[in-house]
């Protein structure tokens, strides 16, 4: 499947403001993951944004299921522009 590169940054502001909770649910958790790039890294993210992400493959990770080349999800993707991943399984639950 075709991936898509989109800004969220609405949709995140939303979450941590509180307006999806719900009275009888649990409050949703927003996590901020802070990683160092150099410049390289930098433009390359850049590159990926103006071209939004065209040439990618989107999938739902799988437990003990590696990505093959050029497939990625939203917790995959930006390692392929060098930023160092905490974990490579694309599963969020394994980087909170």
């Amino acid at each position: 499947m075709p991936g898509q590169l989109t800004d969220d940054t609405e949709l995140f502001e939303k979450v941590a403001s509180g307006f999806y909770n719900k009275p009888d649910r649990k409050p949703l958790e927003l996590y901020k993951l802070r990683v160092p790039i150099d410049s390289q890294t930098y433009l390359k993210i850049l590159e990926e944004i103006k071209n939004q992400g065209n040439g990618s493959l989107y999938m739902l990770p799988k437990k003990d299921v590696p990505f093959p080349p050029n497939i990625y999800n939203c917790a995959t993707f930006w390692g392929k522009c060098g930023v160092d991943l905490p974990h490579k399984s694309g599963i969020l639950t394994d980087y909170i």
